[in-house]
C-alpha cells in the first residue's frame, strides 16, 4: 500500500490535461471550467444563514450551554423587522437572511429546546 500523497502525485502526473475549448452557455453542461468564475456582485445581497439553526448575538454564547428565549422564525425569503436583544435568539431556515442584531448561527444539530414556542 502506498501513502496518500504518493497515490496523488502518481495521478497528477499521469492523468493528462484536457484540451480547451469554448462552447456556448447552453453546451456547457457536463464539461468542467478553465478558471474560477466570479461576480462583481455579492449575491444574495444580504448576509444569510448557510444552515437550519438559531440566529444568535455571538457575545451570548460565550457561557454555553445557556437559555436564549426564542423570539421569532425566519424562513428563506423572509425579512426579520424585530429587535433582538442580548438573551435573545431566532429560529433561521437556511438561506434566510440574519436579523441585523445577529452575527452568528448556532446550528439546529448543536442546541436543545426546553419549550416549544417557535
Amino acid at each position: 500500500m502506498i501513502t496518500f500523497e504518493k497515490a496523488l502525485t502518481h495521478i497528477l502526473q499521469n492523468t493528462p490535461t484536457l484540451p480547451v475549448t469554448k462552447v456556448p452557455i447552453e453546451e456547457s453542461i457536463g464539461r468542467i471550467l478553465q478558471e474560477n468564475v466570479y461576480s462583481k456582485i455579492e449575491m444574495p445581497p444580504f448576509h444569510k444563514s448557510a444552515m437550519d439553526g438559531y440566529a444568535v448575538i455571538a457575545e451570548d454564547t460565550k457561557g454555553a450551554p445557556l437559555r436564549l428565549k426564542c423570539i421569532g422564525l425566519i424562513q428563506a425569503g423572509e425579512t426579520f423587522r424585530k429587535k433582538m436583544k442580548h438573551g435573545e435568539c431566532v429560529k433561521i431556515m437556511t438561506g434566510a437572511p440574519l436579523p441585523r442584531d445577529a452575527d452568528s448561527v448556532v446550528m439546529i444539530e448543536n442546541i436543545r429546546r426546553t419549550h416549544r414556542y417557535v
